[in-house]
């Protein structure tokens, strides 16, 4: 093991220098982490490690097999609540919901706003997953909104 003068003398960045202490004090990831990303190259190579995890976990979404977020019948869109939606993304792509809850300030009383979030994101990968377009549809629709403005949507 290298003491702090020869591990300094390896090790000349200063973010580096204060993580590889931070690893050595027995502190947490986070705080590792934290001192890492304060060099640009470490916070690029953060991003892309967490860019192929949401690559990948929504590449299982699109798949022909998921039926979760797609209109197959009528019951789809009566069974449809808020909250069975979030409990699912939250559970299919867990790296994809704890960034956009941190975006939008996800609390348990804006659980539409997440959804909704995810959803228009999920729309725009793969237009099967068509779910939430319809339910906002219907609720439009339920409120109001006419054939004319509906058509410019």
């Amino acid at each position: 093991m290298y003491n702090s003068t020869e591990r300094c003398k390896i090790i000349t960045d200063s973010a580096e220098q204060t993580a590889i202490k931070a690893m050595m004090n027995g502190k947490g990831p986070e705080t590792v982490l934290k001192q890492l990303s304060k060099c640009s190259k470490y916070r690029s190579a953060m991003a892309k490690c967490v860019s192929k995890d949401i690559i990948q976990e929504v590449s299982k979404l699109s798949k022909r097999s998921e039926s979760d977020f797609k209109v197959n019948s009528e019951n789809d869109l009566m069974n449809f609540k808020w909250e069975d939606q979030a409990k699912m993304i939250r559970t299919k792509v867990p790296t994809l919901a704890a960034i956009i809850s941190c975006v939008i300030g996800e609390k348990q009383k804006s659980m539409a706003r997440f959804v909704v979030a995810v959803g228009v994101m999920l729309y725009a990968r793969c237009q099967l997953l068509n779910l939430l377009q319809f339910v906002l549809g219907l609720v439009l629709d339920s409120c109001g909104l006419n054939k004319e403005v509906s058509n410019q949507l």
